[in-house]
């Protein structure tokens, strides 16, 4: 013990009565068990200098502790219904004296303990970390903390299969979807087709050409589910096409130019139109279209050409064959 006196004499100690421990060789103080310890310190003064003050200071006497390491925890994946984890046994303190469990950090919750295991419920996924303390008494300081930590991973999700899909598609026509259902019951899908068509923002697939149809369905996951994805391909056949003139039996005048690519002198022109398809349509089937001629005030006759028009995509119609009668 070093206290000292403003006038530089030798200080002097004793002990309050029940202090736990005895003064040695004048200024050593030896602890003999827990408890609180007074030590009084004292000048008494000379021919120069009057007494001085006691001083009397107190502390805490007591035994260090520690708390044994946890069992290993293995790392999991969540589940849905919650899982819970068991710790047996749990962590002990060196004085013997009971250790509180908890929750430091991550997703759980103590369900229930006692002296030998806890019970920890998971509710999600992610990184848990668990604490052991122990407080102290008037005999034991209390002891440092010790955490350990485990892993919760995410789980898995997957996708009812598509329904709503008719039986034979084909180019052109359009038809909805109800979304398919996650198994985890989040609700977030996005849809998306390609190849022979697209997708609207409130799910209806529009085709627009022959061949394989992709429809696929997403989810990104969440905080404890993967992203997951469902693909179904489907076959999309051509469309069927047809070929329409301006109308039947059209009076075309002589001598107006309708460029077609020689003379007649019959009454009337026949003319095959033809279409042959392509990657989306089927060939349109042939149709024969006739106009009547009728001669001018001048007479004669002349070639023309009449515009013609389809039934559908794809298009430009062509003339299979010109003949008059």
């Amino acid at each position: 013990m070093k206290a000292t006196a403003s006038s530089g004499l030798p200080v002097t100690y004793s002990l309050i009565s029940n202090s736990p421990g005895n003064i040695t060789n004048g200024s050593t103080l030896r602890i003999n068990g827990p408890g609180t310890i007074a030590i009084v310190a004292n000048q008494a003064g000379t021919n120069v200098y009057m007494p001085a003050t006691p001083v009397t200071n107190y502390f805490r006497a007591a035994s260090n502790q520690t708390i044994g390491a946890f069992a290993s925890i293995p790392n999991r994946t969540y589940t849905n219904p919650s899982a819970s984890v068991t710790i047996t046994p749990i962590p002990k303190s060196s004085s013997g004296l009971p250790v509180t469990l908890s929750v430091k950090l991550g997703p759980a919750s103590l369900l229930s303990t006692n002296s030998n295991s806890a019970i920890f419920s998971i509710t999600g996924a992610g990184i848990v970390t668990l604490a052991a303390n122990q407080s102290g008494n008037s005999n034991f300081f209390s002891a440092p903390e010790i955490t350990t930590s485990f892993t919760v991973a995410k789980t898995s999700q997957s996708f009812s299969k598509f329904t709503g899909i008719p039986p034979a598609l084909t180019n052109g026509t359009t038809f909805t979807i109800p979304l398919p259902i996650l198994s985890s019951g989040l609700t977030n899908v996005t849809l998306i087709a390609s190849g022979a068509g697209y997708a609207t923002a409130t799910n209806t697939i529009v085709l627009t050409n022959a061949g394989t149809l992709t429809i696929t369905a997403t989810n990104s996951g969440s905080n404890n589910y993967l992203a997951t994805s469902i693909s179904t391909n489907i076959p999309v056949a051509k469309a069927n096409q047809s070929i329409t003139f301006p109308g039947n039996n059209v009076v075309c005048e002589v001598g107006k130019n309708y460029a077609l690519p020689a003379s007649y002198t019959s009454n009337s022109i026949g003319i095959i139109a033809s279409q042959n398809g392509n990657s989306g349509y089927l060939p349109a089937k042939n149709v024969t279209n006739y106009f009547t001629i009728i001669p001018n005030q001048g007479g004669g006759s002349t070639g023309g050409s009449i515009s013609i028009g389809g039934g559908g995509n794809p298009s430009p119609v062509t003339t299979g064959m010109i003949f008059g009668n």
